[in-house]
């Protein structure tokens, strides 16, 4: 029975280095889509704050003093 030509080790070695650099695009592709995804995110997150604030009549100042808890400076009494 005749077997088909088979490859040569080079011929693999070049074989594989295409499926990886092919691999390494694909998941920097990836990187990039999941890294835009979690930026928009944020600005939805963000925004929902902002509104909650502006609903609730709160200054930035006061909402960062209620999230940051006591600091070293002197408390308003």
């Amino acid at each position: 029975m005749a077997r088909g030509q088979r490859r040569s080790i080079d011929t693999q070695i070049e074989m594989l280095d295409a499926q990886i650099e092919k691999a390494q695009k694909k998941l920097e592709d990836l990187l990039e889509q999941k890294e835009n995804l979690e930026n928009q995110k944020r600005e939805e997150e963000i925004g929902k704050l902002y509104d909650m604030m502006m609903a609730s009549e709160r200054s930035f100042d006061e909402v960062e003093q209620f999230l940051l808890g006591p600091s070293s400076e002197s408390s308003i009494a």
